[in-house]
């Protein structure tokens, strides 16, 4: 909290992205750092796989990996923020190939996905290295449920 406060005094910082809470107690965390922070100041969160549950406590932000190459489904989450039952909704439907990015990193995952989907040739930017045939795999499968549940527009 108290580095959320020094960011938020500075002349120009509006917001700050935070991580996945520890112990996905996003609503302690959020309810702390709002009290450290004045009105007004946006609170984010980054790592895909589990910001359905910052959305879910409140969170002001989303700062995503997948929203620039699947914005329909992100756009979906983003959406069903303020009904518990659409989001659950939202994030199952998204919840196997959004655990991926928990096992391989949600970059890895996206660039897999973009060579999917025919949308361009991305190289990783070094030290990454591209997914091997297990992997890759497994984010088509993932990939293909999302299409067929019709989370991925």
């Amino acid at each position: 909290e108290g580095l959320a406060a020094r960011l938020a005094a500075l002349p120009g910082v509006a917001a700050i992205k935070n991580p996945p809470a520890p112990e996905g107690d996003f609503a302690g965390q959020l309810a702390r750092l709002r009290r450290a922070t004045p009105d007004g100041f946006v609170l984010g969160y980054s790592g895909d796989s589990k910001i359905a549950g910052a959305l879910a406590a409140g969170a002001d932000a989303w700062y995503s990996v997948i929203a620039g190459t699947l914005p329909g489904p992100a756009a979906a989450l983003w959406a069903a923020r303020g009904d518990a039952g659409a989001l659950a909704a939202q994030a199952a439907s998204l919840a196997p190939l959004l655990a991926l990015f928990d096992q391989h990193g949600g970059i890895r995952v996206v660039h897999e996905i973009v060579g999917m989907l025919g949308l361009g040739a991305v190289a990783l930017p070094p030290p990454l290295q591209p997914l091997g045939a297990k992997a890759r795999d497994a984010i088509e499968a993932a990939l293909d449920t999302a299409l067929t549940a019709g989370a991925v527009a």
